[in-house]
């Protein structure tokens, strides 16, 4: 019998999925939140970036790895700071045996469940290895009688040796490749070009469908965040896949958005 790509397991003891792809990498995601964690190469080395202070146990938001930012980005709304599905509990759907190299999570949100945010809807995370490659797609389906609107971004903490010595390049700005020596909280609208991160160690392409915008974010030193450790800022840079002007689904409709990071070279 061959042997299921999908592994469910613990992360310092929350619930979690591992999906392990055929060249030997693997991702994992934790079921609070629905939040990749962990994307490590057919070596073992690690992409992602995952605060060693960010706590598991479901008390608070996770720092680092890919946060799912739904329906509120920022405090741009009446909700908790980036929405509320990143403190939830997901499920992982079962596999229909025709697709079995992904993951998915599911969360389901009806009017009862929270009265600052009357509306159905069901949101899907599906994650999957391709070739040198970590690909999450956003689905959003309003499931209720009446519009539903939202933002939402994959907030990607991607895995850095050194935050200063880091480049991001294809932003959409005045043609000059970012750097990170410094804090920075960039929002970058109708950003639609693939980029590309260039760290001490690797070279990672980003490119995004159905996301219009771009968010690049460091805090930089003196950040002040307690589930950060004081140097944690040098050793991950946010490049996130947005959409930070609100998308109104009408009753039934389904929206996606994709982020797709793949290894163009390994130090």
């Amino acid at each position: 019998m061959a042997h299921s790509p999908i592994e469910h397991c613990t992360l310092q003891g929350a619930a979690s999925v591992r999906l392990h792809g055929r060249d030997g990498a693997h991702c994992t995601a934790l079921l609070y939140g629905g939040q990749v964690v962990s994307w490590c190469d057919a070596h073992g080395r690690e992409l992602l970036y995952l605060s060693p202070q960010s706590r598991l146990d479901g008390s608070a938001a996770v720092r680092g790895g890919i946060p799912v930012v739904f329906p509120q980005f920022a405090a741009q709304g009446p909700l908790q700071r980036h929405g509320f599905v990143r403190t939830k509990h997901w499920q992982l759907e079962p596999s229909d045996g025709r697709q079995n190299d992904r993951i998915t999570l599911v969360w389901h949100h009806t009017q009862a469940d929270h009265a600052e945010w009357p509306h159905d809807c069901r949101v899907q995370l599906h994650v999957q290895l391709l070739d040198q490659a970590l690909q999450l797609e956003l689905d959003v389906k309003n499931t209720g009688t009446s519009p539903l609107p939202f933002c939402a971004a994959l907030h990607t903490y991607l895995a850095t040796a050194d935050a200063a010595s880091t480049l991001l390049h294809g932003l959409r700005t005045d043609g000059q490749a970012q750097h990170f020596a410094e804090p920075i909280d960039h929002l970058q609208f109708d950003q639609t070009q693939p980029m590309q991160l260039v760290t001490p160690q690797h070279t990672l392409r980003i490119a995004q469908e159905g996301f219009a915008d771009a968010v690049v974010w460091n805090p930089g030193a003196g950040h002040g965040l307690g589930d950060l450790p004081p140097d944690g800022y040098r050793h991950f840079v946010c490049v996130e896949a947005a959409q930070l002007r609100p998308v109104v689904l009408a009753a039934g409709a389904r929206w996606r958005g994709s982020q797709t990071l793949r290894a163009l070279s390994l130090a």
